[in-house]
């Protein structure tokens, strides 16, 4: 089932396609830019262990952190940081199925707003 996320933040959502990282594109990417397991795991709030499971085994990594991990990844993202440590924006991800962003989308839609606009009004204003 394909998942759809969004990145809510203080003014606005933005709709991110996903990205298909192998873990030897993000083994790689953290021998790129220098960084260990560890901070890749307090980045993601996981243990180092954790990590080392999603990267040496079978697992599978969750799409909430392998949301989380494309975003470090993002070649805009030039601090290696979460959109969470931007100063002065606050950002969440939402994960909504195929058939939960229809939903929203017509919903909104009836009322006469934008999808951000139906996210931010539903959930700061009741």
């Amino acid at each position: 089932m394909e998942k759809k996320i969004f990145l809510l933040f203080t003014l606005f959502a933005v709709y991110i396609e996903p990205m298909l990282l192998t873990k030897e594109e993000i083994k790689s990417w953290l021998r790129t830019i220098g960084k260990d397991r560890e901070w890749l795991g307090q980045k993601t709030f996981v243990s180092k262990r954790q990590v080392d499971n999603w990267l040496s085994s079978g697992r599978n990594i969750p799409l909430a952190k392998m949301r989380i991990i494309e975003d470090l990844m993002n070649p805009n993202n030039h601090s290696g940081e979460q959109p969470s440590d931007v100063a002065g924006v606050n950002a969440i991800a939402v994960v909504f199925t195929n058939a939960e962003y229809r939903a929203i989308k017509e919903t909104a839609e009836s009322l006469g707003m934008t999808i951000e606009e139906f996210i931010r009004d539903s959930s700061i204003n009741k």
